[in-house]
């Protein structure tokens, strides 16, 4: 069989696992704790249920807050711009992302203004600066998507009429339509277990709903994406009768990657297996490894880590047949555009933050571990990453490939024979 075997529940010492995450989880509510504790005494107001809707029709000027956020979260968000866009049609439409996602945030064609977030590395500063560019307009709605006390405070600090936004942990009082999120909000999975829980796009979705501003349908059709550029086309294969299938290895965090290795004899097999060619996707600070693991599969592999932009990287994976990726920004870029996606999960939560519409290719092995959602681990050992086997990843390639369309007969044919 390729790959290690896996790790199960009856291999390690059960008890010590329970204790990690009790410790862990204890630790976490103490924290949370303390800091609703600082905010109530802060705000001092009690939340009502609902708020009365707004005439829609006299929303005329919304911001849409993404400060801080990251590339998933951007791509996550335009579904929920798209159905902003339906229910205010003539509305102005502005968000502010960071200084390096503008260009993404650019293809988003529910909005209009792309306001860059401030570059100081000061986060007092970069605040004020911030507030005082969302002050020098008149806003009739701003919406915070996103739980950072930081841009609640912007919300309620810029004048607009109508501030809506989900206060977690009381942050978010100060706002004047501020609601109380699903329980399933910046908590473990440990806290919500048998819940069932919304996709971050329905979380933001109901929240909208709820502040009076209610979303009919949420959907990724307003994404205009440029054609692939010469860069991105030189790392497909010219073939056109080939499967071509994304490995996407890396993410922002070390406990959400499956080891290279892995992926390496996950590449080899499918080069093997199929008549497919590969390629590597990947920021610049991953150019170095996407480079050992390019040589390691072989010929029928490129690397395209640190060469495209994230749009171009976007375009790309439009154009591919397959991508495999770890839990990261690209699994939400795939959805968007339709193409095939199976996602490597270990301590995150699929329910919320898996590709949405293709949460049935979600392999994630390990139960005990599952939905920790930490952004380290408690545990001696990645468990809920090295549960996941290249025969587990290849059989699910197998499961994809057979509904996929005529162009992958071959592919599909090929794996079945095995």
């Amino acid at each position: 069989m390729p790959g290690a075997v896996a790790p199960s529940v009856g291999d390690i010492r059960l008890g010590e696992l329970v204790r990690r995450k009790q410790a862990a989880l204890k630790k976490r509510l103490l924290k949370r704790r303390l800091e609703g504790g600082v905010y109530r005494s802060l705000w001092g107001r009690k939340l009502p249920d609902s708020y009365p809707s707004p005439e829609l029709h006299d929303i005329n000027r919304v911001l849409v807050l993404q400060r801080n956020q990251r590339i998933g979260d951007l791509v996550v968000a335009m579904a929920v711009t798209g159905g902003l866009r339906e229910s205010l049609p003539q509305a102005r439409i502005a968000t502010m992302v960071p200084r390096r996602l503008a260009e993404l945030a650019a293809v988003d064609g529910a909005i209009d203004i792309v306001i860059p977030q401030s570059n100081v590395r000061l986060r007092a500063q970069s605040f004020w600066k911030d507030l005082q560019t969302v002050r020098c307009q008149t806003w009739d709605l701003v919406v915070v998507l996103g739980i950072q006390a930081s841009s609640m405070q912007m919300a309620a600090r810029s004048g607009a009429r109508w501030q809506l936004g989900y206060s977690y942990n009381h942050r978010g009082d100060s706002l004047n339509r501020a609601l109380v999120p699903n329980q399933s909000c910046n908590r473990s999975g440990w806290e919500y277990d048998g819940q069932v829980v919304p996709h971050i796009v329905d979380f933001w979705i109901e929240m909208c709903g709820r502040g009076g501003v209610p979303i009919s349908a949420a959907n990724w059709d307003r994404v205009k994406l440029p054609n692939m550029t010469d860069k991105a086309i030189g790392t497909l294969s010219d073939g056109s009768d080939r499967c071509r299938i994304g490995l996407h290895p890396f993410s922002g965090n070390p406990i959400r990657n499956w080891a290279l290795g892995r992926f390496a004899i996950l590449g080899r097999e499918l080069t093997r297996i199929l008549e497919t060619d590969l390629v590597i996707t990947g920021g610049s600070q991953d150019s170095a490894a996407a480079k050992w693991l390019e040589k390691a599969i072989g010929d029928r592999c490129k690397s395209a880590a640190g060469k495209l932009s994230v749009v171009e990287t976007w375009s790309l994976i439009r154009d591919l047949d397959l991508l495999i990726s770890v839990d990261t920004g690209v699994i939400h870029m795939a959805a968007a555009v339709g193409t095939p996606v199976i996602s490597l999960f270990g301590p995150g939560d699929p329910a919320i933050w898996g590709p949405r519409g293709q949460l049935d290719r979600v392999v994630q092995d390990f139960p005990a571990c599952q939905r920790c959602k930490r952004g380290r681990c408690v545990q001696s050992r990645l468990y809920c990453m090295e549960a996941i086997t290249v025969d587990r990843v290849l059989a699910e390639v197998d499961r994809v490939m057979q509904g996929n369309d005529c162009r992958k007969e071959t592919a599909t044919q090929a794996l079945g024979s095995v």
